[in-house]
């Protein structure tokens, strides 16, 4: 029987140990085979039919050092931080007080502190005692060891900036739980990848749609993971300017949260909460849910959301002009010690681009999807509702109170509508006059303006209604503003008089500045636009084509010898 119940603990069926054990009523309990039921107890959160098997049946100390570090877990996942912090530190002072530890016993023994120290946010420590876990679960020989040691190794190299080391012993930890037959480990592993794939910023769109569909394969009864994914899923929604997608699904998360009964899980529901009323511009109202948050936080565990509780605490108070306590919450926030290395957090590099160099981060921002960090790029209000023109050829911007949206496809005719009905009310015979310059004809001319106004409104989405039909005309309302994306000249480029820009042709800053730039040179190349702007193949090959096709580029040549000189150079040379 205890061959065959350590089985099924390592292949993760935990349910079938208790089902066959302490749920059957012939089941007799011994020595030698209640470890395994005593850590499917711990797994599925029946922690007082742990504990009492616990303190009656174990008798050597290699039994108590596995039974505290399966105690240890349960009740670290139950927010008892005392009492898994006392499991975990008797077992540390037995490698003081007992030098002949085998193998396994170092193993439980480290694995327990590393997990520990891990959960804490003593990444530096925990790396060390997973390391000496690991060697030890090498020595005995035990895959089952070897896989959670890679597991943990893995989550610390990604909070330690390693991003790619990390995925990799992770995917290797999920190899390995799979060769032992173990089911639940490498969903549980691939839940953690995804999380972080997401929270990074790899692949945004890709990442955002794992995220969706890994939460259809989850167990109903999975509270806790399905928790952490809905947090995460609620926090990627909000970057991208979907307040209220991302409130709807807060509220689902709340229900298997408070069924966990996880403290850290409601800290960081509040935090999630809070954060939507700052994207809002509803600053009062999160300032008190993130100081109800933070008088949540365990001072000695909860590090890291500690500092994401007074980063956001420090942005409210910013908002609401209370310096003398944003200047309190600054003095305790900690810089961090992470080096932030190349490719390994996206997000965080895209962040300080934000911080330092706004207009540089415009199209990774639109390109990614990152939508709610246009409010600090272009400096608009929260609180603030309007329609935003002319960031890219093409592109209508829509804000409303946290919620933004990105739409391609304004034409000079639609912009030249807008620009109309801004004023005010415009008949349709205004319209015909103003815009299209005919003499108005209802027969002719209404039909034309319906497909006009309804193409505007297709690209105004959920906030079509901002554009009023009334009698004989539209309207705009006058409470949703208008505003154009203006571009300050470079200093080192030739003079306006000097430089081919056209009036009335959206155009974002480096296409601005590469037609200065042609005006004194006569080709440039896509490998060249990168170089001189800093941006990806994509981008730069975007924007060249983009200036093609309102004909101020000519393309020449083929495949990788194209390039791209000024239109009106070409046609001065055909004259």
């Amino acid at each position: 029987m205890a061959a065959s119940l350590q089985e099924l603990f390592s292949k993760g069926l935990y349910q079938e140990i208790l089902r066959i054990t302490v749920d059957a009523p012939s089941w007799k309990k011994t020595a030698t085979n209640v470890l395994p039921v005593i850590g499917a107890l711990c797994f599925t959160g029946r922690m007082d039919e742990a504990e009492i098997l616990a303190a009656s049946l174990l008798k050597t100390p290699s039994q108590a050092i596995i039974a505290r570090f399966y105690l240890g877990l349960g009740f670290t996942r139950r927010s008892e931080y005392a009492r898994a912090l006392a499991l975990f530190t008797e077992n540390l002072k037995e490698t003081r007080q007992r030098k002949n530890h085998s193998a396994t016993d170092l193993f439980f023994i480290h694995q327990g502190a590393s997990f520990y120290r891990f959960y804490s946010g003593k990444f530096q420590s925990a790396k060390r005692s997973s390391d000496i876990a690991f060697k030890s679960a090498f020595a005995a020989d035990d895959l089952y060891g070897k896989v959670l040691s890679t597991d943990i190794r893995g989550h610390i190299l990604v909070q330690l900036g390693e991003a790619s080391a990390g995925f990799e012993l992770l995917t290797r930890a999920e190899k390995l739980a799979r060769s032992i037959g173990n089911g639940s480990l490498p969903i549980a592993i691939q839940i953690s990848k995804m999380i972080y794939r997401a929270r990074l910023g790899f692949d945004p769109k890709s990442s955002l749609r794992e995220l969706e569909a890994g939460i259809t394969t989850l167990s109903p009864d999975d509270n806790y993971s399905r928790a952490n994914f809905l947090l995460e899923l609620a926090r990627q929604w909000a970057l991208r300017g979907r307040s209220g997608q991302a409130l709807s699904i807060l509220d689902k998360a709340s229900e298997h949260v408070y069924a966990n009964q996880n403290r850290r899980q409601e800290t960081t529901l509040n935090l999630r909460y809070a954060y939507l009323h700052y994207c809002s511009g509803d600053f009062s109202r999160g300032l008190s849910m993130t100081r109800s948050a933070k008088r949540t936080l365990h001072p000695s565990v909860d590090r890291v959301l500690e500092q994401e509780t007074l980063d956001l605490e420090l942005k409210l108070l910013e908002a609401l002009g209370m310096d003398s306590h944003a200047h309190a919450v600054k003095a305790q926030i900690r810089k961090s010690t992470t080096p932030l290395r190349a490719g390994e957090n996206p997000l965080a590099e895209l962040l300080e681009v934000v911080k330092k160099n706004p207009a540089d981060a415009v199209d990774d921002i639109i390109e990614n999807d990152y939508l709610h960090l246009l409010y600090d790029v272009l400096k608009i209000q929260r609180q603030q509702s309007c329609l935003y023109l002319d960031l890219q050829p093409g592109l209508v911007l829509v804000f409303d109170r946290g919620n933004v949206s990105a739409s391609k496809g304004l034409t000079p005719l639609l912009r030249k509508i807008l620009r109309a009905l801004e004023k005010g009310f415009c008949s349709k015979e205004n319209l015909i006059t103003q815009v299209w310059g005919y003499e108005y004809d209802p027969l002719r001319h209404d039909t034309v303006i319906y497909a006009a106004m309804n193409s505007l409104r297709r690209l105004l989405g959920e906030r079509a209604a901002w554009l009023e039909t009334v009698e004989n005309g539209y309207r705009w309302n006058p409470a949703y503003e208008i505003c154009t994306h203006r571009t300050a000249a470079p200093m080192d480029v030739p003079r306006a008089k000097e430089t081919p820009v056209p009036d009335g042709i959206p155009l974002n800053y480096r296409q601005i500045q590469i037609l200065r730039y042609l005006a004194k040179e006569e080709f440039v190349e896509v490998q060249k636009y990168k170089k001189l702007f800093k941006v990806s193949d994509i981008t730069a090959s975007r924007d060249l084509s983009d200036l093609t096709n309102q004909g101020l580029l000519e393309r020449i040549g083929r495949g990788r010898a194209i390039r791209y000189k000024l239109m009106v150079a070409a046609q001065t040379a055909r004259n």
